[in-house]
């Protein structure tokens, strides 16, 4: 009942001081299945995030075919354990050093 109103209004969207919308692993989870899925629902969000100049970053990537569906749907960013796993801050340190010198591995 009043989907979109009071706490959760939609149109609170255009007055937060955003340039990111994350797109939270619950409705990424099943986006890519054979039934269709959430993939409706995702569409429908990374398309109203583009329309308010937001960047998309879905959650809890897990599958090259998350990855793939995603990037067909629009999404801007993946994050989750099918990009990396987690690590430590000086891990990270160590291996963004080794790498940043090579090509980036961004969703084109």
């Amino acid at each position: 009942d009043d989907f979109g109103a009071g706490y959760s209004s939609l149109a609170s969207l255009r007055t937060f001081p955003a340039d990111l919308l994350k797109l939270d692993g619950t409705l990424v989870r099943d986006v890519g299945r054979t039934d269709g899925g959430d993939d409706p629902m995702v569409r429908s969000l990374i398309q109203l995030a583009h329309s308010l100049n937001l960047i998309v970053c879905a959650e809890w990537v897990t599958t090259e075919d998350h990855v793939q569906r995603l990037k067909v749907l629009g999404c801007d960013l993946l994050q989750g354990n099918r990009i990396g796993e987690p690590i430590s801050a000086e891990a990270f340190a160590t291996k963004l050093r080794r790498v940043s010198a090579q090509p980036s591995q961004a969703i084109d």
